[in-house]
């Protein structure tokens, strides 16, 4: 099972899914999006335009929701290249120790 990153920097976003994916966790771990648009966490009934992080949730998955569904706002990063520099250290990524950019040749 591997991770994968994707990125958005147009839109200031980044995250991290895991392939295959748990059964209860279809795809998406975190998600660092930009200040692009409106966020609902429907539950809660907040709304927010802002920088924000998605996750899963226990409580959110346990009433059938997606599972970036919840979101919390946030004022850690505010460009993508800071979104991504957070997502890799909160997601605990590691640098290969050497340049690996010839396995894909």
């Amino acid at each position: 099972m591997g991770q994968t990153v994707h990125a958005i920097p147009t839109y200031g976003s980044c995250g991290s899914r895991r392939r295959p994916a748990p059964a209860l966790l279809r795809s998406g771990l975190r998600r660092y999006n930009g200040k692009s648009h409106r966020h609902t966490n429907p539950i809660e009934g907040v709304t927010f335009y802002d920088y924000h992080i998605h996750m899963a949730t226990e409580r959110y998955q346990g009433i059938g929701a997606d599972e970036d569904t919840y979101a919390e706002a946030t004022t850690k990063y505010s460009n993508y290249s800071e979104a991504f520099e957070l997502m890799l250290k909160e997601g605990n990524f590691v640098e290969p120790p050497t340049d690996q950019t010839g396995l894909f040749r």
